[in-house]
């Protein structure tokens, strides 16, 4: 009886009712809790966000150089479709020259999860001396 006593005295009083700077401190460790819980998901969230940005980055800049390389070795009468396809996910692109200087080329991205993500992008040719 002597534990229970010693131990409940400082958090209630005679009657029973919890004091207030008890209750304060219970709602501040609450508060504390889910705000630490709140910071840790959106903190997932933005890495998870981030990590895909850098991966379909890397899926366009690899599949432009290959394209970009290849071009010069492609007739006009040639098929302008273009894929490729790594363990991250897969580049596709529609290619059109605009002119003897230029190419416009719209992009499907879709990375490893799944998401898709299309953009337009306009590369100049570098001239070949004959």
């Amino acid at each position: 009886m002597f534990i229970r006593k010693t131990f409940i005295e400082p958090v209630l009083n005679q009657k029973g009712v919890i004091f207030p700077w008890v209750a304060g401190i219970g709602l501040l460790l609450i508060f504390l809790t889910i705000s630490s819980v709140q910071r840790y998901q959106n903190h997932v969230l933005f890495n998870d966000t981030y990590t895909l940005s850098i991966v379909r980055q890397n899926l366009l800049e690899t599949a432009q150089q290959h394209l970009l390389i290849r071009w010069n070795d492609i007739s006009p009468e040639e098929d302008p479709y273009y894929t490729l396809t790594t363990p991250n996910g897969k580049a596709q692109s529609t290619c059109n020259r605009e002119s003897n200087e230029s190419i416009h080329c719209k992009w499907e991205i879709t990375d490893y999860s799944g998401n898709m993500k299309s953009l337009d992008t306009y590369y100049k040719l570098q001239q070949t001396k004959n």
